[in-house]
């Protein structure tokens, strides 16, 4: 009984891992809540005083499957659209489940935030299948209008506006890191509080990605709608594969080399498990080192302050 208590109590690394996520939260409610609101509030004053807003780019648009409405969500979408320059409008697609306090959360924003809801399915919320159904849906692509998509999640940040080049690729997504090992190092002390010798915690990276796999995660890419289209028309999968592997193992058979960016692209692009001086950050707060993360959290505060300023 003592064995089975023991077992079933959080790991240091999960005990971590909660705090980096508190950690995350804070960052993005800090800046809602000092620059993100107003910045919002005085858009949405400007359209009431008659103002036209600038032109949203036609064939380019910002997008986020996301059924839970959180300041978190709020903040998310908020910097997507300021990291855009607000020539990307932001389209919110939420289950059938959410859709009104989705609604609501981007209330007096309709001119460049959109909602849109689909069905989740079984249930009335996405969920991980949910989502992964979703995106390997040829009918769910045909019903986007724009050409180039910078599909984002929750759990990331655009740190700074992203290069114009990167839109001219099918896909740009996070380099995978395959076979990378990361480790934390937990002090431990015994009963008498007494030092010992430490506890090392380790991962490997991406292991479920096929060897050869480079371009990338889907947490934070842009994506041709075209392209995803045709290989979820053409190509098998499997209910259970993610769905950015999907795509990435399709690629090389639907576009052209010249379709696809060089690794040096990807890896100024967005980081995940490594750290890459990058314009994206995909849940690094889960994986980098604390001096790293508070690099990454220090640049996208002062890229925030300077282009709420330039307004």
């Amino acid at each position: 009984m003592m064995a089975a208590e023991q077992t079933s109590k959080p790991s240091p690394w999960q005990h971590l891992e909660a705090y980096r996520i508190a950690m995350f939260e804070a960052h993005c409610r800090y800046l809602l809540a000092a620059y993100l609101q107003p910045w919002a509030a005085s858009l949405s004053r400007r359209l009431e005083a008659g103002q036209t807003p600038p032109a949203l780019h036609p064939e380019r648009r910002a997008l986020i499957v996301d059924d839970r409405p959180s300041p978190v969500l709020r903040a998310c979408v908020l910097n997507t659209l300021l990291m855009g320059r607000l020539r990307l409008g932001v389209t919110v697609i939420s289950s059938t489940g959410s859709h009104a306090a989705m609604t609501a959360l981007f209330a007096g924003l309709e001119a460049w935030v959109r909602v849109e809801q689909r069905q989740a399915g079984t249930g009335e919320r996405f969920g991980w299948e949910g989502y992964n159904r979703l995106f390997k849906s040829a009918e769910f692509w045909s019903t986007l209008e724009a050409a180039k998509l910078l599909i984002f999640q929750a759990d990331a940040l655009l740190i700074e506006p992203p290069e114009e080049q990167l839109f001219e690729y099918a896909y740009v997504g996070s380099p995978w890191s395959r076979g990378q090992v990361i480790s934390w190092r937990f002090p431990r002390y015994s009963r008498t509080l007494e030092p010992m010798e430490p506890f090392w915690q380790s991962r490997v990276m991406c292991s479920t990605v096929p060897e050869g796999l480079v371009n990338g995660n889907g947490g934070v890419s842009i994506r041709d709608r075209g392209v995803m289209e045709q290989i979820c028309r053409l190509e098998a999968t499997e209910a259970l594969e993610p769905e950015d592997i999907y795509f990435s193992r399709c690629l090389a058979r639907h576009v052209s080399p010249k379709q696809l960016p060089s690794l040096p692209m990807l890896e100024r692009f967005c980081c995940e498990t490594q750290y890459q001086r990058t314009c994206a950050a995909h849940a690094s707060w889960r994986y980098l080192s604390a001096a790293d993360q508070a690099e990454i959290y220090e640049r996208h505060a002062k890229q925030v302050i300077a282009l709420i300023g330039a307004c």
